[in-house]
């Protein structure tokens, strides 16, 4: 925690692979998403995203189970990463725990 420092990103990656879904497995599918359940809430902190600050509820990555759904602003904290959810977008958590981002 450097709250008075910079932050430098030395190496950023990224990859993303696309595959056409089925009607059956779509994230939109609403028969099964529930939303994250306020256990994994570890509180809040303020952030920014787009050049604006909001407050974003702070959950625990590792609380969260396939078919929950967590609304942005957010930041899904766990012991290897962070992931940020923006105003507008939705993290869904799919089976193998892998999170899938969509526009609200």
């Amino acid at each position: 925690s450097l709250p008075e420092g910079t932050l430098e990103l030395v190496t950023l990656r990224t990859r993303a692979v696309a595959r056409r879904l089925s009607r059956d497995s779509s994230p939109t599918n609403t028969s099964r998403r529930r939303a994250a359940p306020r256990a994994c809430q570890v509180g809040e902190r303020v952030a920014w995203f787009a050049g604006a600050q909001a407050q974003a509820v702070r959950i625990d990555r590792a609380q969260l189970a396939p078919g929950h759904v967590v609304r942005g602003p957010a930041i899904l904290e766990e012991y290897t990463g962070t992931t940020l959810v923006p105003p507008g977008m939705s993290a869904h958590v799919r089976s193998g725990g892998h999170l899938w981002m969509a526009a609200d």
